[in-house]
C-alpha cells in the first residue's frame, strides 16, 4: 500500500496507513500481535483490513487527531469497537476454538506484551507481582490452562512451578522454577552463577525482578515452545546463566 502524501505541521495525521503508526509507535513483533499478514478467520466489517491484511488501523481507530491525542494523553487504546481484554479479542478469535492461538489471545487478551520504546510506561511493562502472590499475573493466566485439564502440565515442585515434562518422561526432575527472584549474582554464592539483570538480552523480561512464563515465551513468539530466542546449544539458558 503506497504511503498517502505527508501533513504539514505539529499535529501531521495520515488516516489509514500502518507506516504512520510505527512513525511514533515502536512495536515489537516478539512481543505484539501480528499485522502484515491476511487473516485466517472471519474480522468482523467494524474492524477493517488494509489491502486483506491485518494492520494497526484494523483494531485503532485513525480517523480523528484529535481522538488519538487525547487517548496518548490518557493511555488509551483507542479501540474501534467497545470492548477490552477477551472481550475485544473474540471479535474475531472464537472462544469456542481449541487451536492454540484463539485460547491463547482469548486468556491473554492483550496484543501487546511490551513496547520497548515506552519503558517508563508501567501498562506497558511485564506485570507486576502482586503483594504475597507466588507469580506474577501472566504467569497465573498460563498456570490456569497448563495444569494438564486443559493445556501441557507444566509439572511442579521444589521451589515454585517447575517447567519440563521431558525431563519428567525421563525419571529427571523438572527443569526451570518460575517465581523466583533473579538475584543476577554471578558469583553464584545466592544460587547458580548468573548473569547481572542489566546485561540480559532484551528479549528476556523479569517481573518484579522474579522469573515467569514471559522470562522465556511469548505467545507471538514464532519459535518452537513459543520461546523468545533459539535454545540451539543452549543460548536461551546461557543468557541468563553465566557457566
Amino acid at each position: 500500500m503506497a504511503a498517502p502524501a505527508a501533513v504539514e505541521g505539529p499535529a501531521a495525521w495520515v488516516p489509514g496507513w500502518t507506516g504512520q503508526c510505527s512513525g511514533c509507535h515502536e512495536t515489537d513483533g516478539l512481543f505484539s500481535h501480528p499485522v502484515g499478514v491476511a487473516p485466517s478467520m472471519s474480522v468482523p466489517a467494524a474492524l477493517p483490513l488494509v489491502d486483506g491484511e491485518i494492520a494497526c488501523i484494523t483494531c485503532h481507530d485513525d480517523r480523528s487527531a484529535e481522538a488519538h491525542l487525547q487517548a496518548r494523553q490518557n493511555h488509551s487504546p483507542l479501540l474501534r469497537i467497545p470492548g477490552e481484554g477477551a472481550g475485544f479479542c473474540c471479535q474475531c478469535h472464537d472462544p469456542r476454538s481449541t487451536l492454540r492461538r484463539d485460547m491463547h489471545a482469548i486468556m491473554v487478551g492483550r496484543a501487546h506484551l511490551r513496547w520497548p520504546q515506552e519503558r517508563d510506561r508501567a501498562d506497558l511493562q511485564p506485570s507486576e507481582v502482586p503483594e504475597g502472590a507466588p507469580f506474577d499475573p501472566d504467569s497465573e493466566t498460563c498456570l490456569s490452562c497448563h495444569d494438564g485439564s486443559v493445556a501441557s502440565d507444566v509439572g511442579h515442585g521444589g521451589s515454585g512451578v517447575q517447567f519440563g515434562p521431558t525431563r519428567r518422561r525421563l525419571g529427571l526432575p523438572g527443569s526451570h522454577p518460575i517465581g523466583v527472584e533473579y538475584t543476577g549474582d554471578p558469583s553464584g554464592r545466592a544460587g547458580p552463577p548468573l548473569k547481572p539483570a542489566e546485561m540480559l538480552d532484551e528479549r528476556i523480561r523479569l517481573f518484579d525482578s522474579r522469573v515467569g512464563c514471559g522470562t522465556c515465551h511469548s505467545l507471538y513468539s514464532k519459535r518452537a515452545a513459543l520461546l523468545v530466542m533459539s535454545n540451539s546449544r543452549s543460548t536461551l539458558c546461557l543468557s541468563c546463566h553465566d557457566l
